[in-house]
């Protein structure tokens, strides 16, 4: 198992090389993938991100 800061570490190495347009793409898959009582969180989580 990979332990949380080498996850984040290498989270932020990948999407650091993102351009929008691709990081977009991924949340959508992300939430066509969410199984239904996952939605609110997820969303809750988005707008928290967004500082809204």
């Amino acid at each position: 198992m990979m332990n949380l800061t080498n996850f984040l570490k290498q989270t932020d190495a990948i999407t650091a090389q993102y351009s929008q347009e691709q990081l977009i793409s991924f949340i959508h898959k992300i939430g066509r993938v969410l199984t239904e009582h996952c939605r609110e969180d997820f969303l809750k989580r988005l707008k928290e991100a967004g500082g809204k």
